[in-house]
């Protein structure tokens, strides 16, 4: 086999290689950022995507999972379900804890939650206006890097150093696009030349 077809099949299988990088990095990235801006988007109102920060949960609920909740009517949840709250002493705070007792005093509707690790029920009680939604499910470890994003090091280790690859890969297809023509130039100038 001549050198030239071996060095054009080199070329095609690295660039294949590139693509399906770019496009995995592409979707990596683009599934962190969905994971970390889903309660802020339009959407929270079907459902939102958190990150479990602690193990209050475990076993039911790893640490650094990512939990699907799904908007729910507060009057149909009972004991035993698990649900996301606004934790009512810190409004930047939401929690995924089980239901432990539903409180009906008939104006008002709270539930007394608890971790599932923990040793008693939490120390609040939540009010159903700060029920977001009820758990669904959850998969294990996709928190890590959507909570590392939010640190300085996080984000250049998550987005910026795959977008500087990125970058790169246009870059050398750029290059090999503007060759690529040079080549046919030549060619065709050449091509002219020897029939001139």
């Amino acid at each position: 086999m001549p050198p030239d077809n071996n060095l054009t099949k080199m070329k095609k299988s690295l660039n294949l290689v590139a693509k399906i990088l770019e496009w995995l990095i592409f979707a990596i990235i683009l599934f962190i950022f969905v994971v970390v801006l889903s309660p802020l988007l339009p959407t929270k109102d079907k459902g939102a995507l958190y990150v479990v920060a602690s193990g209050s949960m475990e076993p039911t609920i790893q640490t650094g999972s990512v939990a699907l909740v799904q908007s729910t009517d507060t009057t149909t949840l009972q004991s035993g379900e698990i649900i996301a709250f606004v934790e009512p002493t810190d409004s930047t705070k939401t929690v995924i804890h089980r239901i432990y007792q539903v409180q009906n005093d008939g104006a008002n509707l709270f539930f007394i939650t608890k971790g599932d690790n923990n040793q008693s029920p939490d120390a609040w009680q939540v009010p159903a206006s700060l029920v977001k939604g009820k758990y669904t499910s959850s998969i294990p470890y996709l928190g890590y890097p959507a909570e590392m994003l939010k640190t300085r090091l996080g984000f250049i280790l998550i987005v910026g150093i795959p977008a500087l690859i990125l970058v790169i890969l246009q870059i050398i297809k750029i290059k090999q696009g503007i060759e690529e023509e040079v080549q046919k130039r030549v060619h065709k100038k050449l091509g002219e030349v020897q029939n001139g």
